[in-house]
């Protein structure tokens, strides 16, 4: 029986699945997203249909009805290319038509760990560092008691719900320099009608050179068959999309990834998961920040190391075929940014060495920049993000703000 990839997203995570998928299987995936614009525009190598409302769970289940009806003689992989989707895909799990399959969890178990609070809890029970945290919410007011000094970062419980509550100055995280700064920052996400948990950190000091990144597959029997350490060297820096990376590279990390594969075993996790984290250099500790049910949006790393995302999707969950463990430890960069950014703003010197040896070997990927999507209205567009993120990295991450931003 053949299959057909159906891909919900529209940002660079979505492209590299579907580039993953036309590049091992010459396949043409049908993608839904809800951005009139990005990396999918336009390509050659994938069906992108604006959809405004595809990220609402009836209209995202009438979506993968319609397609899954269209195609009866296939079997359809359903693919979330985020947090969003993935945990739409769970929800309505027992909803899909009998020819959609999905590595999908239990909603349930899903939404404790990707809703920071319960997550953090859970990271507390199996002994793995994270930042000093409190929990705060509408109904705590003024009374509160944090346990730790500013500067904090501040960032919702449920990120997903979150970016529906529009306000001036949102940001994915926010960093705060002392308790008036976040009371009013509280005070404009609540009158927004956000309401549920607000997460607040310690500041972990340190530039974009201290994270790092953990992407696992688990098979449906809950096994992990994969796991990939990256260092990041540089993240975004536009409100939309902080703490994205921008530029990383791939290294293993035995000890880290023994860690956190026996916390995603010991929850019997299913499906992409990815964790990002940040040195602290005051205790020498690699501590969690967050966790996304997806392949993160640098899953092309993995599949230009040699493990490609969609066989493996296919072989567990189509062919239902068991997988091989594999660690991810070819060395390469992956980015999305102009190759002259990392010479500049990349504050290590042996890491930026070290990059910019990687790039002149050839050992390098940027998963937008494909061959194979000829259309020239997207390659145009393509080109100005890349270097539009030129100008980000000059006004959001000059020496100046670097000094002031992470001191």
């Amino acid at each position: 029986m053949k299959f057909l990839p159906l891909i919900f997203g529209s940002g660079t995570d979505a492209y590299s699945i579907a580039r993953a998928f036309n590049e091992e299987y010459g396949l043409i995936p049908k993608m839904y997203g809800t951005v009139d614009g990005g990396p999918c525009f336009f390509s050659s190598i994938l069906d992108y249909k604006l959809e405004r409302n595809a990220d609402e769970s009836s209209r995202f289940l009438e979506l993968v009805k319609d397609y899954a009806e269209a195609n009866t003689d296939a079997k359809i992989l359903l693919v979330g290319s985020n947090d969003e989707f993935s945990r739409l895909i769970s929800k309505n799990r027992d909803s899909l038509p009998e020819n959609v399959v999905a590595a999908s969890w239990d909603f349930e178990k899903l939404e404790s760990i990707t809703y920071k609070t319960t997550f953090y809890e859970a990271l507390d029970e199996h002994g793995i560092d994270y930042p000093q945290t409190y929990i705060y919410n509408s109904d705590i007011g003024l009374d509160y008691d944090i346990p730790f000094n500013p500067p904090y970062i501040i960032k919702p419980a449920d990120s997903v719900e979150y970016t529906k509550h529009q306000f001036w100055g949102r940001a994915k995280v926010n960093k705060i320099r002392n308790t008036k700064d976040m009371e009013i920052q509280f005070g404009k996400i609540f009158a927004a009608g956000y309401d549920k948990d607000f997460i607040i950190q310690e500041y972990i000091p340190g530039d974009d050179t201290h994270i790092t990144s953990c992407t696992f597959y688990s098979d449906k029997n809950g096994k992990v068959k994969l796991t990939s350490t990256a260092h990041v060297l540089l993240e975004e820096h536009l409100p939309k999309t902080i703490g994205d990376p921008a530029l990383l590279i791939t290294k293993p990390n035995p000890e880290l990834e023994a860690k956190l594969e026996n916390f995603l075993e010991s929850v019997g996790y299913t499906g992409f998961g990815t964790f990002d984290l940040k040195y602290d250099e005051r205790d020498g500790k690699l501590k969690v920040l967050d966790f996304n049910a997806a392949p993160g949006i640098a899953n092309y790393s993995l599949t230009a190391a040699g493990v490609n995302v969609a066989k493996l999707l296919a072989t567990d969950i189509v062919e239902e075929k068991p997988l091989e463990k594999t660690v991810v430890k070819k060395e390469l960069v992956w980015l999305i940014v102009p190759k002259d950014v990392p010479k500049i703003y990349i504050t290590q010197e042996d890491l930026r060495d070290r990059a910019l040896r990687l790039l002149k070997e050839g050992a390098f990927v940027n998963p937008l920049l494909n061959p194979a999507d000829k259309d020239i209205r997207r390659k145009v567009g393509v080109m100005r993000e890349i270097v539009a993120q030129n100008k980000a990295f000059s006004t959001n991450y000059s020496v100046k703000n670097r000094k002031q931003f992470y001191k």
